[in-house]
């Protein structure tokens, strides 16, 4: 059920509280990725503690996570897209897309490019309707036969 909440606050997620609400996110949605609980973990949230990655956190008024985009900056003009979740209770009212316009403005010109399971249509489709191009497609973690399709966007 549509619980209304406002205001929202959108936030870095840079203290150990909101690094704790974001791990407790990541870890409850849908993964399609192996060893996904590993990567939060080990890679993650260290990286965003160092600064290695960057998190946009959407959260509600009752201070729960509702939305999320990992980044990691990893050249000049180019970032790559680690993480983009929306809390389903909170999806098709346009939090995606705003998170990923702020992502946008946060590294102005920059190319972003991601990897999204192809069973994984939704993402697919709403990247794509967010002018992301696919530029190719991959199996990218053996011995698993799901393919990945990679995605870029230029401002």
């Amino acid at each position: 059920m549509y619980k209304r909440q406002y205001p929202l606050t959108i936030t870095c997620a840079r203290d150990e509280k909101e690094l704790h609400l974001l791990t407790r996110f990541l870890l409850k949605q849908p993964q399609f990725y192996p060893k996904h609980d590993n990567w939060i973990h080990k890679k993650c949230i260290p990286g965003i503690r160092t600064s290695s990655y960057n998190a946009i956190v959407a959260m509600s008024s009752d201070h729960e996570v509702i939305g999320n985009i990992i980044y990691k900056v990893v050249g000049p003009k180019k970032v790559e897209l680690k993480n983009l979740r929306i809390d389903p209770l909170y999806r098709n009212r346009d939090l995606g897309h705003f998170l990923l316009s702020q992502l946008q403005h946060e590294v102005k010109g920059a190319e972003i490019f991601t990897d999204v399971s192809v069973v994984n249509f939704p993402a697919v489709e709403f990247l794509i309707r967010n002018k992301f191009d696919i530029v190719g497609k991959e199996s990218l973690y053996l011995p698993n036969p799901v393919s990945y399709t990679h995605l870029g966007h230029t401002l």
